[in-house]
């Protein structure tokens, strides 16, 4: 199952293989789909950064360029990273899901509370 995640990350970054981005984010989904933490994080980074993944469609089709930008907009979703970060519980997870409890973003909206660092905090310890 960790060899989808392999393979998504070759698409991505065409290592041996065409580039193909709408094909390497369907890799890591079925990875994440299967419990591989490493593939909740990818997506999780290509939320939080859209811009590495649309600059990976430079030799893509029309219409996978459109899919991605559907999929994934111009902007950061740190809502869905959030999500994917706390799915994969590995050490760079916790750390970028820390960062994001710092800035005040939950999975239900922002929180500018104190508590967002002890949440913070929390995540640091666990990466």
């Amino acid at each position: 199952v960790e060899a989808f995640y392999d393979l998504g990350i070759m698409l991505l970054n065409g290592d041996g293989v065409p580039r193909n981005p709408l094909e390497a984010v369907r890799h890591f989904r079925q990875a994440a789909n299967a419990g591989v933490d490493a593939a909740h994080n990818g997506l999780g980074a290509l939320y939080l950064n859209p811009q590495h993944l649309i600059a990976a469609t430079v030799d893509a089709s029309v219409d996978d360029r459109e899919a991605i930008m559907q999929e994934f907009g111009m902007k950061p979703n740190k809502t869905a990273a959030m999500y994917h970060f706390q799915q994969a519980k590995n050490s760079d997870a916790m750390y970028s899901l820390g960062n994001l409890y710092r800035e005040g973003y939950t999975l239900v909206g922002m929180d500018m509370s104190p508590r967002r660092f002890e949440r913070a905090l929390e995540s640091y310890a666990r990466s």
